[in-house]
């Protein structure tokens, strides 16, 4: 019975002895998943944008990283903490996803980032828009379509084709306005008279305000659900632009454009308010 006793005792020693040689592993833990920098959560569509993780684990063990999108593409190796990911061509809210582990698949973490995309100004080669308007009674139409695509350095010059039709059935062709985008900023140019200011500064955000040219200045008042002939548009902003003579508006709605919009018709001068009845856009 004593030998018993005794060998029970050494077992409960070895096995005290074998517990304390042996280490739990600890998973690791995500610190933060940011963009950078940190208001790089709205964007405009086609954007790079650099995501951070910043992560750490308890048992300093070496970490794997690996990124996912739901949207859009990365540009370079999706394995290490800082990537830059590629915002897609259409608006909307999409969701980074990092996953952190220290070898142990038993012993993963996840954490996700949400980053709202904007496209309020999409513009592809062939893509149109049909608007209608009136004047001392007689109704206007405007046919926009684009027409080329310019590139200069740091910036894509797009040339428009602006058809105006009246209701006496005489007609207006412009083709020297154009759009010139240079990253974020949208600046307008028509002709006759000749005119170039910034139409857009994206992404848009209520109550944002940004000098549109010499004494020009430009500001979103308002978002909303618009309704047109041409559809009923959400999550829409107006931009109010001053300055120019007389006061201009635009509607934008996503992924179309715009869908209202102040026009100086060239030659004649008349400023026309015209709603969107079609459009065509890729």
């Amino acid at each position: 019975m004593k030998k018993s006793c005794v060998n029970l005792v050494v077992a409960a020693v070895v096995f005290i002895v074998y517990l304390t040689g042996c280490t739990r592993n600890e998973p690791p833990v995500i610190d933060s998943l940011v963009t950078d920098p940190a208001a790089d959560t709205l964007v405009t569509a086609g954007d790079t944008v650099r995501i951070i993780c910043e992560a750490s684990d308890p048992d300093a063990d070496s970490l794997l990283y690996e990124f996912e999108a739901d949207a859009g593409t990365f540009a370079e190796s999706q394995d290490t903490a800082s990537v830059l990911w590629i915002a897609p061509n259409h608006s909307g809210t999409f969701e980074i996803i990092c996953t952190v582990s220290d070898g142990d698949s038993l012993y993963e973490v996840t954490d996700t980032l949400a980053i709202e995309v904007q496209n309020y100004f999409p513009m592809a080669l062939q893509n149109s828009w049909s608007y209608k308007g009136s004047w001392l009674g007689q109704e206007i139409t405007l046919e926009i379509s684009v027409l080329r695509k310019e590139e200069e350095e740091g910036k894509d010059n797009w040339r428009m084709y602006r058809f105006f039709e009246f209701a006496t059935g005489e007609s207006l062709t412009d083709t020297f306005s154009y759009y010139s985008i240079v990253g974020d900023s949208i600046f307008f140019s028509s002709s006759l008279p000749q005119t170039f200011y910034l139409n857009f500064l994206m992404p848009l955000w209520i109550d944002k305000t940004w000098n549109a040219g010499d004494g020009i200045t430009a500001s979103v008042v308002e978002k909303d659900t618009v309704g047109t002939d041409g559809g009923i548009f959400f999550n829409c902003f107006k931009v109010n632009i001053q300055g120019i003579e007389e006061d201009f508006t635009y509607w934008v709605a996503p992924d179309v454009g715009i869908i209202v919009q102040t026009v100086k018709i060239p030659i004649i001068g008349v400023v026309v308010d015209f709603e969107l009845t079609d459009y065509t856009v890729d």
